[in-house]
């Protein structure tokens, strides 16, 4: 049995552990389940049961797995004509400093005042969980006016722009606006392949899509787009390496850029450096590079 991926793991070591049982190759890395769990997951015994959500030794097992079973080539390696991507951060203004502030500060009082008693009540139940939730929307609805002058300023270019977000409200709001095309759940496959197709053959400035229905499954932006807009950041960061994808990739005669709207007063920041301290994992373990002594020289602007 052979299996092929793009990202072995996508934010955790035991994400692996289940694949290597399938190509029975998981005796050639550790002995046991809780052995591989605890020399490359941090694997321990809690009052709740066994815990195996950490990252340890990674190189190692990068290692191990490249000696026994585990093949990978990197997209540069195989497209060698592929031109080169550029990182920005861009710091945005929000228009909601306060009401972030007052979220922060007693969440569930927030939640009981804009949401309404049973709302608060469920959300007591899982606080941490919740509080990022709202977090991240009040996020981006406090960039949301910052994004649309920037689109503004943008379109007179005339120059095409893919914008991706994790929201569906706000790239309605945005689609809509400047009279552009939507990728977003609750369409067809062949209807998300017509807007594409549509796009690649018009002149229209701006598509807007959500990561999690066009960030795969999607293919010839990069005929005619080489550049990307990203207003909200994902879970982990093998969505955004799916999701920039979408342009850098074959057929790309263009650099590429890709540009981070981020706002300093929100949860963002919190967000970018969860993605890098799971990219350091998964840099690790997929590709065997130690990310803390490969820093990309991210621009900010």
């Amino acid at each position: 049995i052979q299996l092929l991926t793009g990202t072995a793991t996508m934010s955790k070591p035991s994400e692996l552990w289940n694949l290597l049982v399938m190509i029975k190759k998981d005796d050639l890395i550790s002995d046991s389940w809780k052995q591989f769990s605890m020399r490359y997951c941090g694997g321990y015994q809690s009052k709740f049961g066994w815990v195996s959500n950490g990252a340890t030794s990674t190189l190692e097992l990068n290692k191990k797995l490249r000696d026994t079973c585990y093949l990978r080539r990197e997209k540069r390696d195989v497209l060698k004509e592929l031109p080169d991507i550029e990182k920005v951060i861009i710091k945005m203004p929000i228009t909601n400093k306060k009401e972030i502030g007052r979220a922060m500060d007693n969440l569930i009082e927030y939640i009981r005042e804009t949401k309404g008693d049973e709302k608060a009540e469920k959300a007591m139940e899982a606080e941490s969980l919740v509080a990022l939730g709202v977090l991240r929307k009040l996020s981006i609805e406090g960039k949301l006016k910052a994004i649309e002058q920037y689109l503004r300023d943008w379109k007179v270019s005339g120059i095409k722009l893919l914008i991706f977000g994790l929201h569906k409200e706000p790239l309605i709001e945005l689609s809509e606006k400047f009279k552009s095309k939507l990728i977003a759940g609750g369409i067809t496959s062949k209807k998300k392949q017509e807007i594409v197709k549509e796009w690649i053959a018009n002149d229209e400035v701006f598509l807007f899509a959500n990561m999690e229905s066009a960030g795969t499954g999607v293919d010839g932006l990069q005929q005619v787009c080489s550049n990307m807009l990203i207003i909200e950041l994902p879970w982990r960061p093998s969505d955004l390496t799916q999701v920039i994808a979408r342009i850098d990739r074959s057929g790309q005669k263009d650099p590429s850029t890709v540009r981070f709207m981020l706002s300093e007063d929100t949860i963002d920041m919190d967000m970018w450096s969860m993605l890098e301290e799971k990219e350091i994992v998964t840099e690790a373990v997929n590709k065997g590079v130690d990310v803390i002594e490969n820093k990309s020289g991210m621009k900010i602007v």
